[in-house]
C-alpha cells in the first residue's frame, strides 16, 4: 500500500493511502448539498470521490490549495470534518464494514480502528487551521498508532 502527502499552504502530513482515501470519501459524502453558491462543494465532492477511488496509489491528493481558496470554504470543511469524526466515534473503537455501509460507504474496506481516523482528522483539521508545522521531510507517516501495534 502506498502513502501520500496531503498539503495546504506549505505544510502537510504523510498517511497511508487507504486511510486517506477513506477519510476523503467520508468527507465527500458529508459535504453540504444544494446550498446557495455550492458549486465549489460539488467540485470538491467530485474531486475527493475521484481521489478516494483507489487509482492514485502513492499520489492521493486532496487538492486543498486549489479548491479551498477562501477562508469560508476552509471553515465549512473543518466543520464537516468535525461532524464526520463525531459520527465515526459514535461507532465504538472500530469502524466496521457494516457501519461504513450505514455511512454510505459501500466499497471493499476492512474494519478500521477509530484511532487511525482520529489521527487523520487531527492532522487534517490542524493543517486547515494553520496549526500544523510538519512538511514533507518532518511529518511522520500516519497513523502513528499503527506502528505502536506492531
Amino acid at each position: 500500500m502506498g502513502s501520500s502527502y496531503t498539503s495546504f499552504k506549505d505544510h502537510g502530513f504523510w498517511s497511508h493511502d487507504g486511510l486517506l482515501e477513506l477519510w476523503l470519501k467520508l468527507l465527500a459524502h458529508n459535504l453540504p448539498k444544494d446550498s446557495p453558491g455550492s458549486e465549489w462543494l460539488k467540485l470538491l465532492r467530485e474531486e475527493w470521490l475521484l481521489q478516494s477511488s483507489g487509482i492514485f496509489n502513492g499520489f492521493v491528493s486532496a487538492q486543498m490549495n486549489e479548491l479551498l481558496d477562501k477562508d469560508e470554504k476552509v471553515r465549512v470543511v473543518i466543520s464537516v470534518a468535525d461532524q464526520v469524526i463525531g459520527t465515526v466515534r459514535a461507532c465504538g473503537p472500530t469502524l466496521s464494514v457494516q457501519a461504513l455501509e450505514k455511512l454510505g460507504i459501500e466499497d471493499s474496506y476492512d474494519d478500521f480502528l477509530i484511532a487511525f481516523l482520529e489521527e487523520i482528522h487531527e492532522a487534517f483539521t490542524k493543517l486547515l487551521r494553520g496549526e500544523l508545522a510538519w512538511d514533507q521531510s518532518t511529518s511522520p507517516k500516519l497513523p502513528v498508532s499503527l506502528k505502536l501495534q506492531s
